[in-house]
């Protein structure tokens, strides 16, 4: 009778690991999406891309005269 207590209380240990690693690994995959999303979002609010250096337009007399 306590072997089988022990057992019952083994295989109901093994059931709650289990869905508490099911649930770890839930919370894990939400965790990345979040930060993907907030990567996305960082850099819609800043402007990543790489800024060009135009050189200024001269004026017709500029490049007339030198």
């Amino acid at each position: 009778m306590l072997r089988e207590q022990i057992e019952r209380m083994d295989v109901e240990r093994e059931r709650e690991r289990s869905q508490l690693n099911d649930q770890i690994e839930a919370l894990r995959e939400q965790a990345e999406r979040q930060s993907a999303d907030h990567r996305q979002a960082l850099a819609v609010l800043t402007d990543q891309r790489k800024k060009t250096v135009e050189t200024p337009k001269r004026s017709f007399w500029a490049r007339i005269i030198g």
